[in-house]
């Protein structure tokens, strides 16, 4: 059966013959693939920022140890040394193992939170004196309602007994102030300090960019779903 001459041949994906010509795509499936992937992706950088900060909170929070007092202001369970000023105490402390000393005094007193290295005087079992040191990261912290400050580090030569001593005039303050020493774990050392610091930097673009994403494709979604398709061609 030949085709009539008037009557063009038939194309797949373009229509029957004389019919309107419009293609077989529906309308706005590309909209509504761009908002899907769009979408996907802003998710994926908002979890990963809200995890980032996440680590950024931990790893700042874990430069200063949460066993070092109880809820009274007492030695906790990572303290291996504790006095009220004055006062003295021995500890049995590690050779090569990094010490710090804290002050602890009720939060929102302000007090002077120095340790001079002429007023703290740390023994060793040999009779010599320990040199102390400021420590490699100042830090402040609140911990059940008590200041705890980084005042002071030691690294003991030798293992033994260690005989700690702080004089009365160790602090210009107007209050009670305890001293508390804990070992230095690896959690309080400058890559702790650089881990949280960039997580703080990289979750905040993160959640940034991720919300924006989400904002971009709620906006390609309503896009597509209130659109009208165009009118077929006659």
């Amino acid at each position: 059966m030949s085709v009539p001459p008037n009557i063009p041949p038939h194309r797949p994906g373009y229509g029957p013959p004389g019919g309107s010509g419009v293609s077989s795509r529906k309308p706005g499936r590309g909209l509504r693939i761009a908002a899907a992937w769009t979408g996907a992706i802003g998710v994926i950088f908002t979890v990963g920022g809200v995890v980032a900060l996440v680590v950024a909170f931990f790893s700042i929070s874990g430069l200063t140890p949460g066993g070092l007092i109880d809820d009274d202001g007492g030695p906790g369970p990572d303290a291996v040394g504790y006095t009220e000023v004055p006062g003295s105490f021995e500890a049995d402390l590690a050779a090569d193992q990094d010490y710090r000393f804290y002050l602890v005094y009720e939060a929102g007193r302000g007090a002077e939170s120095r340790i001079s290295r002429y007023q703290l005087e740390v023994t060793g079992p040999d009779g010599e004196m320990v040199r102390d040191r400021m420590p490699e990261i100042s830090t402040q912290a609140t911990r059940h309602g008590w200041s705890v400050n980084s005042a002071r580090d030691i690294t003991p030569q030798e293992s033994g007994t260690h005989t700690v001593e702080l004089r009365e005039d160790v602090l210009d303050a107007s209050q009670n102030v305890a001293v508390v020493l804990a070992p230095v774990g690896d959690s309080q050392g400058f890559g702790s300090l650089f881990t949280g610091v960039f997580a703080i930097i990289g979750g905040i673009g993160a959640l940034i960019f991720g919300v924006v994403l989400l904002a971009v494709a709620l906006a390609l979604w309503l896009t597509q779903r209130f659109s009208r398709p165009a009118a077929p061609r006659v």
